[in-house]
């Protein structure tokens, strides 16, 4: 068995990043979990269970698959580490298990299948069918669940509870209106399950008979918040919910809590089953929340000492990917000061609007130390509140900070009269790529126009609509001076524009395939235009669209370099009423951290703000080699390093030191629009359909966008 990485080594890690910060632990405290559990990830030839975990006389029993993806029976010693898997004779996944008297019992059934089977495994390795389940329990994507319960089998679906015997025979089916969840044991003939239904849910019980609702249970299931399943225990029934493992005595209706998931260095989200053999003993099939391995873990009281904590909280509205609840579980895992709670404010009221929510909870004062605004937040209001703490006092402080260790465009584009009161966590660009030999200083409206009139086809798709937005995304910026609030749209130059505009087809024919890379190789395309860049296979991909010469950001045609537009992932913030600024400190140096942002599984997505964490995006995928087809962004990742590419003539990318700074050249070329030039874009878009209809001449339609402009430029 291997000894996963515990929590010494993760405090020490975390020391070292947030050695120069602190708070005094006057402040409001955090209580710990009852007990610490060291863990240590169990060998068992790479099986994973997808089934509840049962004992019996020293012996673990779980369905699942082996390394090779076939059907197996897990038999573990929880003695001596010693274990064995068993072929199944199903097709299609394994699920649930119940111990029997004449063997062990499981369900089977492939995803979609409108059927599934109740199977009896016999200890001589014969299989005995029980029963093709009946279409409106297991017509269904829900899981089936079944137990062992006063001699017979209870399976639940949907909304049906059915009683079968040792033989197959249905001997009771009950229907209920709502669906079922967490079917359990509480005793040897006792069971109860969770029904969530239109009118309320319950907590239904039975002593072997018809399962009634119980008003008694559901007020003390209730009372112990999200249940996400439960568990036989010993003499006690366990409880799984969102924070913690909790043992209720079904007798008096007691709850204690055995563990704390997050403290214990588990995703709550991501257990799978639970096997409680006595508070000195457990198994859990779960997510690792630092290393993201899931396994078994054999888990036992260990002296790791959480000591109290400060607690600090973090409001954010969560988009569906868990970023930032997952860096929440980290951070508090991997230091012993402080506690983030997670407060998602969506969760709040459903009815409401999202920034409804956000604008009362900060009125009010319920506003998080740390504040994760989505990334299409209109920031300016909360800054004229002075509802935010300026960033740059806090990195200016920090001995072990800097503005230097930040990628430019993370944080500049949000500064505002040299103060800084958010900071992308990661960005995303969209932006016009070219070979530098041909765009050495970028590329002008006038020049764009240029090349589209000489016959060449600056872009696969030179369609009205998608030229007017290439060109006024930051193009708009050519015909304003800043520095006096004037603008020049009755300019010469703006009404060709727009008379180019008007001369082009209002559908274009886009020529060639995102993946043929022959166009812009023989600059038969001279532009390619990336959507939400991020990554460093999407970087691969244009060194093979462009035949491996040097490219660069030539962004969208303007007079100065073309500018680029940003898209953030998520805007960090620090409440100006929080009292905990430097712990608030401390959690977005985290979330900006390599720890936080690197995901293993999915590669890089964006592109960090912290040019630490994208160099341990480059680690993590310095392995991969690209392999791209010939004339073609089409491409094969190898992981295996000792694997052979085919010899051909097609382009081969790996991350290096050199395309590492290659990558980092060309983020560093980013320039962005201002928010001013937004507003200007939308003007100028509302009179273009008029002049696109012949409601107006080309001098008109200039005229009158010159007249608002200025107008909003005075204002």
């Amino acid at each position: 068995m291997k000894l996963v990485r515990n929590l010494i080594c993760l405090v020490l890690s975390a020391a070292l990043l947030f050695g120069c910060v602190g708070c005094e632990k006057e402040e409001v405290i955090h209580d710990t979990t009852p007990m610490s559990y060291v863990k240590e990830e169990v060998d068992i030839g790479g099986f994973v269970a997808t089934s509840n975990m049962l004992y019996e006389d020293g012996t673990m029993y779980a369905v699942g698959f082996d390394s090779n993806e076939s059907p197996k029976l897990l038999t573990y010693s929880v003695d001596t580490g010693a274990y064995e898997t068993t072929s199944l004779d199903c097709d299609g996944r394994p699920g649930n298990i119940a111990l029997c008297d004449d063997g062990i019992a499981y369900i089977s059934r492939r995803d979609g299948d409108s059927t599934a089977l109740a199977t009896l495994h016999l200890p001589n390795g014969t299989a005995i069918q029980l029963a093709e389940l009946i279409p409106s329990l297991a017509g269904t994507w829900y899981d089936i669940n079944m137990i062992s319960c006063g001699g017979s089998l209870f399976l639940t679906g949907k909304s049906d509870c059915v009683e079968l015997d040792t033989s197959g025979n249905i001997i009771e089916r009950y229907t209920y209106d709502g669906q079922i969840f967490s079917l359990a044991n509480y005793s040897e003939d006792e069971f109860c399950f969770f029904l969530e239904s239109s009118t309320g849910n319950k907590y239904y019980v039975s002593d072997g008979g018809k399962p009634e609702p119980s008003d008694e249970f559901t007020t003390f299931f209730t009372s112990l918040g999200i249940i996400r399943a439960m568990y036989p225990g010993t003499d006690e029934l366990l409880v799984r919910g969102d924070e913690r493992l909790t043992a209720c005595d079904m007798e008096t209706l007691t709850s204690r809590a055995i563990l704390d998931w997050v403290l214990t260095g588990f995703d709550p989200m991501r257990v799978s089953s639970v096997l409680y053999i006595s508070d000195e003993l457990l198994f859990v099939f779960a997510s690792d929340v630092i290393n993201n391995v899931t396994s078994l873990w054999r888990l036992t009281p260990g002296e790791a000492d959480t000591g109290d904590r400060i607690e600090i909280k973090v409001s954010y509205f969560e988009d569906g990917s868990n970023d930032t609840s997952d860096a929440i579980l980290k951070f508090n895992v991997m230091q012993d000061k402080y506690f983030a709670v997670a407060d998602e404010l969506g969760a709040k009221n459903r009815e409401d609007s999202l920034l409804d929510i956000f604008d009362r909870t900060i009125l009010t004062g319920e506003i998080g130390d740390v504040i994760v605004f989505p990334r299409d937040t209109e920031i300016d209001k909360y800054i004229e509140q002075k509802a935010l703490a300026d960033l740059y006092s806090f990195m200016d402080s920090d001995e072990n900070f800097s503005r230097e260790l930040l990628v430019d465009s993370s944080y500049l584009p949000y500064e505002q009269n040299g103060s800084l009161y958010v900071l992308a966590r990661a960005v995303q660009i969209s932006t016009l790529i070219g070979k530098t030999a041909n765009f050495p200083d970028g590329v002008t409206i006038d020049a764009f126009i240029e090349l589209a009139e000489s016959g060449k086809m600056p872009l696969a798709d030179m369609s009205r609509d998608n030229v007017e937005r290439v060109l006024l995304l930051a193009g708009v910026g050519d015909f304003i001076d800043t520095a006096n609030n004037t603008c020049d749209f009755v300019s010469d130059e703006f009404i060709s524009l727009l008379e180019f505009l008007k001369s082009l087809d209002t559908t274009s024919e886009v020529l060639y395939d995102d993946d043929a890379a022959a166009p812009y190789i023989n600059d038969e395309v001279m532009l390619y235009e990336t959507n939400y860049f991020g990554s460093f296979y999407e970087y691969a991909m244009f060194c093979a669209r462009f035949g491996g010469e040097d490219f660069t950001i030539v962004g969208y045609p303007a007079n100065e370099k073309g500018l680029t537009e940003i898209s953030p992932s998520y805007l960090l913030a620090i409440s100006a009423q929080s009292d905990k600024t430097d712990a608030a400190w401390d959690f977005i140096k985290f979330m900006l951290s390599g720890t936080s942002v690197v995901d293993v599984d999915r590669g890089m997505r964006e592109i960090p703000a912290l040019k630490s964490a994208l160099y341990d995006c480059a680690e993590a995928e310095s392995i991969l080699r690209w392999y791209f087809a010939p004339n073609s962004t089409n491409y094969h990742v190898y992981i295996d390093p000792n694997e052979e590419i085919p010899e051909g003539r097609g382009m081969v990318v790996q991350i290096d030191d050199e395309l590492l700074a290659d990558f980092e050249r060309f983020i560093a070329d980013i320039r962005i629009p201002s928010a001013t030039e937004a507003k200007v874009r939308e003007i100028i878009s509302e009179e273009l359909d008029a002049y696109y209809a012949g409601a107006k001449s080309a001098a008109d339609t200039a005229e009158v966008i010159q007249n608002r402009v200025q107008l909003y430029l005075n204002e």
